[in-house]
């Protein structure tokens, strides 16, 4: 989502220019990409097209892209900062559509799985932004902020903070749904059968709504087929002795794991509540940066003297500033959320309900199989739960 506009930026311009663009640039980037998986055939979920999508004089469609860019002016990032004249941003959200068609594991999906946000935001990333970008308002204790902070806090306040219009898709707060981080748990829950690690600010349980109908066995189920797919890379890499890998075990749980999440996921339940909750983490995960060099350190991190070499060194660093501390598995949280969205997406496709496919899984010398193993190792370091060790029955969250 932002982090590939940011990748789109990075090939010509600085990656966080993205943190430039006026706020309603970026929701438009959003409905943008809403509108190409509305009415991308392939899509698994059907979403009635929305009231207001139709022609814009009576014969020219309002196309996705098109749509983002009306009104605006040809030099665009109003924010300040570089100018990127309107066609060139065409041609960048373009290229991410495109992107998502090919070369994406799951072309029908422009946006990652709900577990993306699960993790990101068991980070504390949230609270943390949420402090520093209280305190910038409102004192000068973090110190002058450069200009291109000024921006990013504006458009964080903008988007995040603010109860959106009704009409926008990245708004899910209402009269009925006032406090949106109690909505954002209600969803993992329903869905993983797992609360955040942290409860408010001031340390107490955080409220929200645990409904019947929810996932309470998908760490049991997600975790036995970890277990089954790392047995099978063990006996994958041994020359000798009996195989005892189980491919029909592998493809039963990860019908399980399908069934399961799809069950949430009746007649597009969820659908945009994940668009939003996802929309909102990779935000805050483009903020701290996604490699190891000194370019990704944010301008908001640069201020803040909170350099580092990691996203969660970042992270740490950022808490400190602000006095709150982030999860001290922020690491493996960070690193395992999108190759575990990339597999959860498969998983709901049906990629592993064939026992004769699950070879992918625990192959090492595949992408897929490399992300397992990935997921595998910062899962047991995250959750204290050794997927390596002898199976054991697990619940709770990360």
């Amino acid at each position: 989502m932002f982090t590939k506009l940011a990748d789109q930026f990075a090939n010509h311009f600085d990656r966080f220019d993205v943190f430039n663009l006026h706020p309603r640039q970026l929701q438009g980037f959003l409905e943008v990409l809403w509108e190409s998986w509305r009415k991308n055939p392939n899509k698994t979920v059907p979403i009635a097209p929305h009231p207001g999508i139709g022609k814009l004089d009576g014969t020219k469609p309002i196309t996705p892209v098109n749509s983002m860019l009306l009104s605006l002016d040809d030099e665009i990032l109003s924010n300040g900062g570089t100018k990127i004249e309107r066609e060139t941003l065409r041609d960048l959200v373009i290229d991410i559509l495109d992107e998502n068609n090919q070369g994406n594991p799951a072309p029908d999906r422009f946006w990652p799985h709900l577990i993306y946000a699960y993790l990101v935001e068991n980070t504390r990333v949230f609270d943390i932004c949420q402090r520093l970008l209280h305190q910038i308002v409102s004192s000068e204790q973090l110190g002058s902020m450069s200009e291109a902070s000024q921006r990013w806090a504006r458009t964080t306040e903008m988007l995040f903070f603010r109860d959106g219009s009704a009409s926008l898709i990245g708004s899910t707060a209402s009269e009925l749904r006032p406090d949106v981080r109690a909505t954002r748990r209600n969803a993992y829950y329903r869905m993983f059968g797992m609360d955040l690690n942290h409860g408010t600010l001031d340390q107490r349980p955080y409220a929200y709504e645990k409904p019947k109908a929810a996932n309470r066995d998908f760490v049991t189920t997600f975790e036995s087929f970890l277990r089954e797919v790392w047995r099978g890379y063990i006996n994958s890499t041994n020359s000798a002795g009996v195989n005892m890998t189980d491919t029909a075990a592998i493809a039963d749980l990860g019908s399980q794991l399908r069934e399961m999440l799809l069950e949430r996921r009746h007649n597009g339940n969820l659908t945009r509540e994940e668009f939003s909750f996802v929309a909102t983490m990779n935000w805050f995960h483009l903020t701290l940066g996604t490699g190891p060099d000194d370019e990704h350190n944010s301008p908001i991190v640069r201020d803040c003297k909170a350099e580092a070499s990691s996203p969660d060194e970042r992270l740490r660093r950022l808490g400190e500033r602000v006095g709150v501390p982030a999860h001290r598995k922020a690491r493996s949280l960070l690193t395992m959320a999108e190759p575990l969205s990339n597999i959860l997406v498969m998983t709901e496709r049906g990629d592993f309900d064939d026992p004769g496919e699950v070879g992918a899984l625990y192959d090492s010398s595949l992408e897929t199989g490399q992300a397992m193993l990935e997921i595998i190792n910062h899962w047991s370091i995250a959750t204290g739960h050794d997927i390596k060790a002898t199976s054991v029955t697990s619940t709770g969250s990360a």
